[in-house]
């Protein structure tokens, strides 16, 4: 049986003996937002219906692939993520600009059964230089893996609306730049499974002033999937707290109001960044870098040295506000999140722990039993399709087994 069948078995027996468990509890919980959604509710644009995902909420992530590719994540994680991010940097003295892609390749093929790919595509110039050839380049980069079974979401020069862009805070030739690309993805008939993504910053005020969100829309013609960036960041964008209780919602809402009736939405990256003092004897590498010799955690000092919430904590509120049934509810056409799995160096005073994976045992403990395999990640496995889906498939069987058991024994 497939792996895909097994999940989907294990997804109805369990939500038939958890009935069964709680009949006698479940009589005072009337709202339908608490109700978690069914497996594969939100599957679309290539999306696996037995993919990564909670209350029917997809979970990707974006690997640093300096340090690790997605198969060290899905190792981490027990079973393989929805969506494989990545970044694309476009300068104009490379001859072949989206190498990059094709030096990912063989690894993300490799996960063609279970995961979408979605490179982020940047420039270093600005969009008055981009040309058709580029988009022609970048739709047949794009076809590429189609042809090889993986869906694309190509997410081209994210975070238009900030100014920390080369290509930021310029509307008309972001528009215009992002139609001519549609068009050449859409010319090109082997890019049959690429989806354009749409996927601004989080705006903290006016959506549609410079730095909101109406002003770099290409219009629904031309956009697959509407993307988001957001962080929780902490107080001052500087310090250890905790999300307050509504603060995804209160973020989102107007994103989504926006754009929730004309597309799917997902968060293209998100994480509750963890903020630590730089060491004075640090050999600093830039403002906004990614750190290649990360230091040991137990050496570092929060921010602030005391008083900090707890790592575990934070990350944890955060993604259960991301993906919970309540967010589920209100928000039904929210169809993933990605964690952005990157340790930086940012403006010469912090290093910011970003990572699902790889950093805080406990963190990553967390996120293996919330939307991973336990049991799959402490038997060990090589990543193969093959062995995969004889874990998945044993450990789904045996979950059927003690969920009845409990209920009827």
């Amino acid at each position: 049986m497939r792996l895909g069948t097994w999940q989907l078995a294990t997804s109805i027996f369990l939500s038939f003996s958890k009935v069964k468990c709680q009949s006698s509890t479940t009589s005072a919980v009337a709202s339908s937002t608490l109700v978690p959604r069914p497996l594969g509710e939100r599957a679309h644009h290539g999306l696996k219906s037995d993919g990564m995902q909670i209350n029917s909420i997809y979970f990707g992530a974006l690997p640093d692939w300096s340090k690790e590719s997605p198969l060290d994540v899905n190792r981490a994680l027990g079973k393989p993520v929805a969506i494989v991010g990545d970044y694309i940097y476009v300068t104009l003295r490379n001859n072949d600009p989206f190498s990059q892609m094709r030096w990912h390749a063989a690894d993300v093929i490799r996960l063609a059964d279970y995961s979408v790919y979605a490179p982020a595509v940047l420039t270093t110039f600005d969009l008055s230089q981009w040309t058709s050839q580029m988009s022609a380049d970048l739709a047949q980069q794009s076809a590429y893996f189609n042809t090889r079974g993986v869906p694309v979401w190509l997410r081209f020069c994210y975070e238009m609306n900030g100014s920390w862009m080369a290509y930021g805070l310029k509307p008309e030739i972001y528009v215009s730049t992002f139609r001519s690309l549609a068009n050449a993805v859409r010319a090109n008939p082997q890019a049959n499974e690429t989806y354009m993504v749409w996927a601004p910053n989080i705006a903290g005020g006016d959506v549609d002033g410079l730095e909101g969100y109406s002003q770099y829309y290409p219009g629904e013609e031309y956009v697959d999937i509407a993307g988001l960036s957001f962080y929780f960041s902490g107080e001052d964008k500087t310090q250890n707290t905790m999300p307050a209780q509504n603060e995804f919602r209160s973020g989102f809402q107007s994103f989504y109001d926006l754009y929730g009736d004309r597309h799917k939405i997902v968060i293209t990256e998100t994480s509750a960044a963890r903020h630590y003092y730089i060491p004075d004897d640090y050999q600093q590498q830039g403002i906004d870098t990614e750190v290649y010799n990360i230091p040991p955690l137990s050496s570092l000092t929060p921010i602030p040295a005391t008083g900090s919430a707890d790592e575990l904590d934070m990350k944890s509120n955060w993604m259960q506000q991301l993906t919970g049934p309540q967010t589920a509810g209100r928000f039904p056409n929210l169809t993933s999140v990605s964690f952005f799995n990157y340790f930086k160096e940012v403006n010469h005073t912090q290093f910011l722990d970003f990572r699902a994976v790889g950093g805080d045992p406990a963190v990553e403990s967390f996120f293996r039993s919330y939307v991973g395999n336990v049991s799959a990640y402490q038997g060990g496995f090589d990543g193969s399709a093959s062995q995969l889906s004889l874990h998945f498939a044993s450990v789904a069987l045996w979950t059927i087994i003690f969920a009845f058991a409990l209920c009827y024994i």
